[in-house]
């Protein structure tokens, strides 16, 4: 195990910081290195589920994850969210006194961004994406005449 080593000025200094420390008060909080803290009563930001459909710029009751008896009324200004099956996560943040929705839960789909045909098959690249999981799936069709025609490069 390899040791850490000082040069004997910093060691000095460490040893100077530390004699300052344990003269303080006891009483003193810890040093809070400014980091959000989540799911915590009178946080600015909690992790909530919804249900159903949330239309953009409407309001919608939102449950807080820790303390399940506790709701709050939440601004939707970022996206359309369609009708999910069940009940979906989502994150809230605080400005003054209103919460607003800054994040939902999202699945992960391939995208498919190119294709290419051989002799023997045509392949599909993709690429995983986020998505709405309750989002309506667009279709892409490529003909059996197509196929049979195309040119393999």
């Amino acid at each position: 195990m390899a040791g850490v080593q000082f040069t004997g000025e910093a060691a000095k200094r460490i040893a100077n910081v530390v004699r300052t420390v344990e003269a303080g008060p006891r009483g003193v909080q810890p040093v809070d290195w400014g980091m959000p803290r989540l799911d915590t009563v009178g946080s600015s930001i909690r992790m909530a589920t919804y249900t159903g459909g949330w239309p953009i710029d409407s309001d919608k009751e939102v449950t807080f994850l820790v303390n399940t008896q506790q709701t709050a009324l939440a601004r939707n200004i970022l996206i359309e969210l369609p009708e999910p099956e069940g009940d979906r996560n989502c994150a809230v943040a605080k400005d003054g006194t209103a919460w607003f929705l800054i994040n939902w839960q999202q699945d992960v789909v391939t995208a498919f961004t190119a294709a290419e045909l051989s002799s023997a098959a045509l392949t599909f690249h993709g690429v995983p994406v986020a998505a709405l999981s309750t989002a309506a799936t667009e279709a892409g069709t490529i003909t059996v005449a197509t196929c049979a025609t195309a040119t393999a490069s």
